[in-house]
């Protein structure tokens, strides 16, 4: 969190976004079902990556005709974000309004796109705004922020070019677990390259990394809608059944009613601490 902070966005611990693989063994019946924007059979995983590009969470994989609301509403990622008994969400965090006032909040936050679901847990920028007001330099900073994940992305395909091209497995699971092995490949490389960690002062900064772990019956759980994989819609859903766990209870829809206005509140706090944030590094450090 204090990587993010120095870029103006207090209580961020990460970035979010989805990736598609081309699965080129994809049986025919289950063209239609993974075969979304890119026009080919895919698989989709999500991805979140620390500042320094360190992969913190890998989720099992989806096909490719799911969009980022629907997988987000599914990942245990979000889950353990928004569960009243985790950690996450009691991290209490501190932003400043333009007048100098500080407000403290509690439940950490991860920036993405404008593809997800209005949430309090994830931060995306505005898409239009007025050039030089305030929502449009906020959303800028956001943007160049959120291309961490980006980048991670661009590294996976590049040093694994088993990702990059089209990949000739028959079993999604199998493809699961290459791309999960890539992810950890990836994290140890980091670590050998001494890219893990960049503080300046040790003594002023502290951050500590933590991956995002879930069981495997929770995986298993969050990904069945009592037919086999949520969504599945082919003669083949019965070939990727992961265990008899039982489905937990979708908290992800009809919340919209509570969770908007907190979006809404926490995004015109992060909006008004930024200004702030802006105006001290111009006046003390004056650069910008």
């Amino acid at each position: 969190m204090a990587l993010y902070e120095r870029k103006g966005l207090p209580g961020c611990v990460g970035s979010v976004d989805c990736v598609h693989v081309c699965w080129d063994k994809c049986p025919s019946s289950m063209h239609s079902t993974c075969k979304g924007k890119d026009k080919v059979p895919t698989l989709a995983f999500e991805v979140a990556c620390s500042h320094t590009k360190k992969i913190l969470h890998v989720s099992q994989f989806f096909w490719g005709t799911y969009n980022d609301k629907t997988i987000s509403r599914f990942d245990p990622l979000f889950q353990f974000l928004r569960n009243d008994d985790s950690y996450l969400k009691n991290l209490r965090w501190t932003s400043v309004a333009r007048d100098g006032t500080r407000k403290e909040h509690r439940g950490a936050y991860m920036i993405c796109d404008g593809g997800y679901n209005e949430w309090a847990c994830l931060m995306p920028p505005y898409k239009h705004q007025l050039p030089g007001s305030a929502l449009e330099k906020w959303s800028k900073n956001v943007e160049s922020v959120r291309k961490d994940v980006e980048c991670v992305f661009g590294i996976l395909k590049t040093r694994f070019l088993f990702l990059k091209h089209p990949i000739r497995l028959h079993d999604p699971i199998q493809i699961q677990r290459a791309f999960t092995t890539c992810c950890v490949l990836h994290n140890i490389l980091l670590q050998y390259d001494m890219y893990d960690d960049w503080n300046e002062d040790a003594s002023r900064i502290d951050v500590e990394y933590g991956i995002l772990e879930e069981s495997a019956a929770l995986r298993a759980a969050c990904s069945r809608n009592g037919r086999g994989i949520a969504g599945t819609r082919s003669s083949h859903r019965e070939l990727y059944l992961r265990d008899d766990a039982e489905q937990p209870e979708d908290d992800g829809i009809g919340i919209e009613e509570y969770e908007t206005p907190q979006f809404h509140l926490r995004r015109q706090c992060l909006i008004d601490h930024y200004h702030w944030f802006s105006s001290f590094v111009r006046t003390n450090y004056r650069i910008f």
